[in-house]
């Protein structure tokens, strides 16, 4: 059994697959645990491997050193050897634009990666706790992106002036545009700028690189996806396992 983590800015993702297997075909979210704290973690796996063997994991992590050797401890603990896979600039025929390619945050690297070969000029976009876009061309080049705060951020912003209060209650969007609390006047607010700015970069990038296929993934992903589909008239896909997919094209490279 190997296991897949994606360690975001919120929340730890995994996934255990076994090798004897098809590894692409056990990939679905149904089968993608969330954790919230590396104790969670430590139980779950626990658990599982009072049954079961996990000989190695593939780990993207976008955190602190400090947080990486943690997780590394407590793999070495279940005795599950570990690798953290890094940004390079070049896998197999997929480039990187960044001239310090380390810098490029490895979940981007790992979605770009998960969408080639293509015969398409892609675009991906990541919406999580910050909004990140990537074009890559036919030839796997990776052309650059852009990255803007994402909802939360947005509101963690305003919240910090200590001059507007924002409860963690959800709003249904769809009902209005108009909120008549401050709570619904900066959750509106913010999605529209949010979808402000996806609808123009969208429109932008893609007449300036002829992008293709728009893929959404991260958090908010399917709802931004669903969303632009019906407000621009347009198709885009939606993939919430790109990350998953890119660690297990370094499985198999």
């Amino acid at each position: 059994m190997n296991l897949l983590i994606d360690w975001g800015n919120t929340f730890l993702k995994y996934i255990i697959i076994d090798t004897s297997f098809d590894i692409e075909s056990q990939l679905s979210i149904e089968k993608v645990k969330k954790s919230d704290s590396l104790d969670r973690l430590v139980s779950e796996l626990s658990n599982y491997c009072a049954k079961h063997t996990i000989s190695m994991a593939y780990i993207s992590s976008v955190r602190k050193s400090l947080d990486n050797e943690q997780l590394s401890l407590i793999l070495n603990k279940l005795e599950i050897n570990c690798t953290f896979v890094k940004t390079e600039k070049r896998f197999g025929h997929v480039s990187c634009a960044y001239e310090e390619f380390e810098t490029l945050g490895v979940d981007r690297w790992l979605t770009i990666v998960a969408t080639q070969p293509s015969k398409n000029i892609i675009g991906i976009i990541d919406v999580g706790s910050a909004i990140t876009i990537d074009v890559v061309g036919k030839n796997g080049q990776h052309l650059g992106g852009q990255i803007v705060p994402g909802n939360k951020l947005l509101l963690d912003s305003l919240k910090a002036t200590d001059r507007v209060i924002v409860s963690e209650q959800l709003i249904d969007r769809d009902e209005s545009l108009l909120g008549v609390s401050t709570d619904e006047c900066v959750k509106f607010g913010v999605d529209q700028m949010i979808q402000g700015y996806l609808e123009n970069s969208i429109s932008e990038v893609t007449k300036h690189h002829q992008v293709e296929q728009w893929i959404f993934t991260g958090g908010g992903g399917e709802y931004w996806c669903e969303k632009l589909s019906v407000s621009q008239n347009n198709h885009y896909t939606h993939d919430g396992l790109l990350v998953f997919r890119g660690l297990i094209k370094y499985i198999n490279y």
